[in-house]
């Protein structure tokens, strides 16, 4: 298990990858969660204070995670063209932290003895569109466990025959794997996790190209304290039009 410097809570993806994408005259160090991408034989990171990065250390990422990384930047360091984006070159310093990831299983949960519950799980940060970060939605929770314990979350759809269903139903269940450690006490931890999320836009998305709709998605998880399933509020992803 890990600790992560968790501030990514508080950053409005809507809010912040425009206007930081175009401030460029000014240095900056920050830390975020980074998604690895790559275009153009160029590998780069997509933060989420909405800047575009890449470094020597960036460039031996692979494509499609997530890391959680520390970097600066001034003028000297330059960019580097990516199309008609200034990614920025920057300088990474202390631990590279690696962020789990998980995929939406279009299944129905099996449940599964002891129940194990999430102390609090945070509402997603993702980009409802597809495009920043590619379908994934990124989850902070937290949950009470020992040292040598290692957690497994897994995302479920509800089964449906809809073609339209409203909403989108799915399960999130918390598992533990390992052996604790000899004498280790229970204690809160906190995580984050990416699932990909791409087969819902693959399977309600529509065919026209000018046009978008609102699918509806709601997740359903157990809390500590709560003998009944938590209902979350419920999120947009938008899909093509029909």
């Amino acid at each position: 298990m890990r600790k992560l410097i968790l501030f990514f809570i508080a950053v409005s993806l809507g809010l912040t990858m425009t206007s930081c994408l175009d401030e460029g005259s000014q240095n900056f160090s920050e830390s975020s969660i980074v998604y690895i991408a790559m275009d153009q034989g160029l590998v780069y990171g997509k933060t989420l204070t909405g800047r575009v990065i890449t470094s020597d250390k960036i460039d031996m990422m692979v494509p499609g995670t997530f890391k959680f990384l520390s970097y600066s930047w001034e003028e000297s360091y330059g960019y580097t063209s990516l199309g008609e984006v200034s990614v920025y070159n920057v300088i990474t310093s202390g631990e590279v932290i690696d962020i789990s990831q998980t995929y939406l299983q279009m299944a129905p949960v099996t449940e599964v003895t002891p129940k194990l519950d999430f102390k609090d799980i945070k509402r997603p940060v993702y980009d409802e569109n597809g495009i920043y970060l590619d379908d994934y939605w990124l989850f902070e929770y937290s949950y009470m466990g020992k040292e040598g314990e290692t957690p497994i979350v897994s995302f479920y759809k509800r089964s449906s025959t809809e073609q339209n269903p409203d909403p989108v139903e799915i399960d999130v269940r918390l598992v533990k794997t390992g052996t604790p450690k000899d004498g280790a006490s229970e204690k809160l931890y906190t995580d984050v996790i990416a699932v990909d999320m791409r087969q819902l836009r693959q399977m309600y998305g529509g065919t026209s190209t000018t046009s978008t709709k609102d699918l509806r998605i709601k997740f359903w998880y157990y809390l500590d304290g709560r003998t009944e399933l938590t209902e979350s509020q419920t999120y947009i992803m938008k899909v093509k039009g029909n």
